[in-house]
């Protein structure tokens, strides 16, 4: 009796121990688990907010309602103050049988990261995530969504309208997620009139003169006028720390629940000449939370988003760069305060302004940040952002000319690399193994086309290793894809045919997972590689057979990259569109063709010019010339000439001898070729002899140890624009 009861005590104690071990696991990422929805309070979802229990019902509550009933995943998207929050937390009271999860505002960290079983197995399952726009700036935060895709659970989000829409969707593509497969149901929050307004007011005892009234639901209950007042009737001491909090918020240097650590607004303040001593801070502290403007809460703060962007003036700064070098500065001895300014300068340069000075900035904070996190000290810091820095100076390849940021790049992922081992830390191993291959894949369009592709190729074989199909299906499809391209790239320097089929057979591997309804942008960029290499192999065999097929992926293509919601991805499908229409243009219709050459051309123009992305602008006017070339054999002749040799012009103002000297070479070759037929209706002797310091340019490049084929191609066309100046 005694040994049974022994064994009862042994077993009840294993159990409440990884109970406790399970849910310490648990609680750092989830603020409710799986708690029944009608026990949900107001509070967990709407905070300190103010709201009226007489809720006002929309046509939009019962589409959404319809909606989680029918097992769709729901994004409801809406500007600030429209009442998204609230229509979730009304929902949740009319659901039954239901049990919801909360994820947390925190960075995952996949090593120790627990998604926890539900308790009631025949309950409806649903995750739920407010401010979705927040929620994707967290560090591996599509680890979630990978789970939720893979066990089918519902989830529900909420989502700022404009910018933040556009930047969830970014994100979503950056982690190789496609957003209206996660969501296959967007929801937008309809804006609503005065009169209803006035209404709604009326009911809930707001007095309407107080209601900066802009046609949200929010505005009449957060009563931004009245607000607006009570700052204005702030001290300058208390608005110098409201506008310390805009700062850090601006920065991103803020946690969970938009929490404002006491000490980071000190240090702030104190650059503005604010200096209080412990009692003053805490009388001012009181007072703006009386004045309902923050809560304080020991040394953390609370302020509303919506109080920091439309009541709290920030003067003397015309623009953010200006503050984030500030912050760095401040802040040069917090490790975690460099890299959030880092983290929200990314997403500032790839995902919202698109340009190389925030991707500076970020890299800026990245390395002051590596300072503290040293190798030794703080391996897993350190590894994570030699990552960043290796994808910002990867984006950065596309505004400097020079090789030089690929050769950082690729430093910084083998550092990261050297944390993040296959043994340790295998998927972080395997994403920065693509990194690295794609680092390696720009540097081949450089220099060292033959070795720098074959580095990249051994970069997405290692990685393979890891994201296999069985494992990880959509990091083996992706990798598959860019494996695809480098063969393409390969293909123009040796074993042209054998690497092509190499690179369609590692597209139609990508596609055994990506498929256009669910995995759309991924799809997108994999068709767009599979026309390249389509392309390659039109130029050795089965020409009109294979250029057709490029154009029939290509097109595809673009059903997924429109204009509207990826113009870069857009731009670049385009001036490949217009490479195939040339390239077929040879064999059929070629006036036709080439027409449709230059139209593609123009479409890509639309999107890349000398200053924005100068590489993918060099292409496409490069390509224009091409196909003025070819279409002034049918057509016109001096006038394509000449519109070609502009082209060809524009092109290498991009692709210089320096920066980009195959490039540089092969238009060349290409002006070379023009100015000889051009030479044939006007100018002969001074068109010849802009011809031959062409292709003289050109064969200064062309080694024909390494590129054999292109060379004498090239000394072909030399030698006979010198026999023709001869004979003439």
């Amino acid at each position: 009796m005694l040994t049974l009861i022994g064994i009862s005590i042994t077993l009840l104690l294993a159990v409440i121990g990884y109970y406790y071990a399970t849910s310490n696991k648990i609680k750092p990422y989830f603020s409710v688990v799986w708690k029944n929805v009608k026990k949900i309070k107001a509070r967990e979802l709407l905070w300190e907010r103010p709201y009226d229990k007489n809720y006002f019902h929309r046509d939009e509550d019962e589409l959404i309602e319809k909606n989680i009933e029918e097992k769709n995943n729901v994004l409801i998207i809406g500007l600030p103050l429209d009442g998204k929050t609230r229509a979730v937390f009304e929902l949740l009271n009319r659901l039954k049988r239901t049990e919801i999860l909360i994820p947390r505002f925190v960075d995952i960290k996949i090593e120790n990261y627990l998604f926890p079983k539900p308790w009631h197995l025949f309950k409806k399952k649903l995750v739920l995530i407010d401010d979705i726009h927040r929620y994707v700036d967290l560090q591996n935060f599509d680890h979630l969504f990978k789970i939720i895709i893979e066990k089918n659970i519902q989830v529900i989000a909420t989502c700022r309208s404009g910018i933040e829409f556009k930047k969830v969707n970014s994100k979503f593509q950056d982690k190789n997620l496609n957003l209206s497969s996660v969501f296959n149901k967007i929801i937008e929050i309809k804006n609503i009139d005065v009169e209803t307004g006035k209404v709604i007011a009326k009911n809930s005892q707001i007095d309407w003169a107080k209601v900066k009234f802009n046609k949200t639901i929010g505005s009449i209950f957060m009563q931004l006028t009245e607000m607006k007042k009570r700052y204005d009737e702030c001290n300058d001491y208390e608005k110098t720390i409201l506008q310390g909090i805009k700062k850090l918020f601006i920065c991103g240097i803020l946690d969970e629940k938009h929490d404002y650590e006491l000490e980071n607004i000190k240090a702030i303040c104190k650059t503005d000449g604010l200096e209080l001593k412990e009692y003053e801070w805490l009388q001012h502290l009181k007072t703006l939370q009386e004045k309902q403007l923050i809560l304080f809460n020991k040394n953390i703060i609370q302020c509303e988003e919506v109080y920091i962007e439309n009541i709290i003036d920030l003067l003397g700064y015309t623009n953010d760069n200006k503050l984030f070098h500030e912050q760095i500065s401040l802040f040069i001895n917090n490790g975690d305060a460099l890299v959030k300014i880092g983290l929200r300068a990314f997403d500032k340069g790839f995902h919202i302004i698109k340009n190389e000075e925030w991707m500076n900035i970020a890299i800026i904070a990245y390395e002051e940040a590596l300072r503290l996190y040293t190798y030794e000290l703080f391996p897993t810091q350190y590894g994570s952002i030699q990552d960043y820095i290796g994808r910002a100076l990867i984006y950065l390849t596309n505004f400097d000319l020079s090789s030089k940021n690929c050769k950082r790049a690729i430093k910084a992922f083998q550092e990261a690399l050297t944390v993040f081992t296959n043994e340790s830390f295998p998927q972080e191993h395997g994403i920065i193994q693509i990194n690295l291959g794609n680092a390696y894949k720009i540097l081949a369009g450089q220099e060292g086309r033959t070795e720098n592709c074959k580095r990249a190729i051994k970069a997405y074989e290692e990685s393979l290793r890891v994201n296999t199909y069985e494992s990880f299906p959509i990091e083996y499809s992706v990798t598959q894809s860019n494996v695809a391209e480098a063969y393409t790239l390969l293909s123009e320097v040796e074993s042209r045919a054998k690497n092509c089929r190499r690179a369609i057979n590692a597209c139609e591997e990508a596609m055994r997972v990506l498929t256009y309804k669910s995995f759309l942008y991924d799809y997108g960029n994999a068709q767009n590689n599979l026309g390249k290499a389509y392309c390659s192999l039109a130029e050795f065999e089965s020409k009109s057979e294979n250029c057709t097929n490029a154009i029939k992926a290509y097109e595809e293509s673009l059903r997924v990259n429109t204009y509207e919601l990826s113009p870069v991805e857009y731009g670049k499908t385009q001036s490949n569109l217009a490479n195939a229409y040339s390239l077929l243009s040879h064999l059929e219709s070629k006036s036709e063709n080439c027409k449709k050459a230059l139209k593609a051309c123009e479409e890509s123009l639309r999107v890349f010019s000398f200053n924005f992305i100068p590489t993918q602008y060099g292409i496409a006017q490069n390509n224009l010339g091409n196909t003025h070339a070819i279409l002034s054999d049918v057509e016109s002749k001096s006038e394509n000439c000449r519109a070609a040799i502009k082209a060809y012009e524009e092109a290498l103002r991009v692709f210089t001898y320096n920066s980009f000297p195959l490039q540089y070479a092969m238009v060349q070759n290409s002006l070379g070729n023009v100015y000889m037929s051009l030479s044939e209706v006007e100018s002969k002797r001074e068109n010849c002899k802009r011809a031959i310091t062409a292709y003289k340019k050109a064969i200064k490049v062309f080694n024909p140890d390494e590129y054999p084929e292109i060379y004498h191609r090239v000394k072909e066309n030399y030698d006979a624009v010198i026999l023709f100046s001869k004979e003439n």
